[in-house]
């Protein structure tokens, strides 16, 4: 009887043992799903900021390029604006020199000068 006892006490425990040791695991598994859901949810809001980061600094980029094309575009309407003076002053001496040997022909009596 002794032993019977025995035996029924010893599997109570062994069944209080199990029902602790699923409900810790099941304990442990849903402290796992969520911790995995929080570090998901984390991820995404961390994605968000990265994202909004990475956009802005492709927006500075752009408007960085941009400035540097008005820069340049600048530039390039000042040497434009030189360069047209240049050639203005160059068709104006070339015009006084064709003038010059215009007048210097009639003067000599020579139709046939030749420039060049």
């Amino acid at each position: 009887m002794r032993k019977l006892e025995e035996q029924a006490a010893l599997e109570e425990k062994e069944r209080r043992a199990r029902e602790t040791r699923q409900m810790l695991d099941r304990t442990l598994k849903l402290k796992m799903e969520r911790e995995a859901r929080e570090e998901q949810e984390q991820l995404a809001f961390d994605m968000k900021i990265l994202e909004a980061l990475l956009e802005a600094s492709r927006n500075e980029a752009m408007e960085q390029a941009q400035r540097k094309v008005r820069g340049h575009r600048s530039i390039l309407k000042v040497i434009i604006f030189h360069v047209s003076l240049t050639i203005v002053k160059w068709l104006q001496i070339y015009r006084t020199i064709v003038e010059s040997v215009k007048l210097l022909s009639r003067r000599h009596g020579s139709n046939s000068v030749v420039l060049f």
